[in-house]
């Protein structure tokens, strides 16, 4: 397990994580506190690539907590440098962590980013009895 320094996500703007101390060799986790202004859902934006052969397949798992909240999954694809998207949903603590777990080696990490996307994952609870209403009248 590598500590990950803090990511600070301010409003609505993109943070860029700190991947100076990462790794990705089998059975290593990289855990970051992430720290946010906004509570509701945030995409996680990760470059990778991997220069193994085609036939192979690299997995990395991200976790909040104990939770799954996303995989990558990739064949090799001879070092080209590719876009996986990941959304944490429903961030109700403004401390949470995020761990990034690789079981076998041969994914490479270029660069990891977080962005608040909203309320995807959110219902209003003062509106529950409302839209309930709503649903049953349709």
């Amino acid at each position: 397990m590598i500590e990950q320094p803090d990511v600070f996500v301010e409003g609505d703007k993109e943070a860029e994580l700190d991947i100076s101390g990462f790794s990705t060799e089998a059975g290593c986790a990289n855990i970051y506190s992430i720290h946010v202004t906004e509570r509701g859902d945030y995409q996680i934006t990760m470059e990778v690539s991997s220069d193994l052969s085609e036939i192979a397949q690299v997995n990395m798992t991200m976790y909040s907590g104990r939770t799954v909240k996303g995989s990558i999954a990739m064949t090799g694809n001879g070092g080209e440098h590719v876009l996986k998207e990941l959304r944490m949903d429903a961030y109700v603590s403004q401390n949470p962590y995020v761990n990034f777990f690789f079981a076998q080696s041969g994914m490479k990490v270029h660069r990891i980013t977080i962005k608040y996307i909203g309320m995807i994952g959110f219902r209003p609870l003062l509106n529950n009895k409302k839209d309930e209403e709503k649903e049953d009248e349709q």
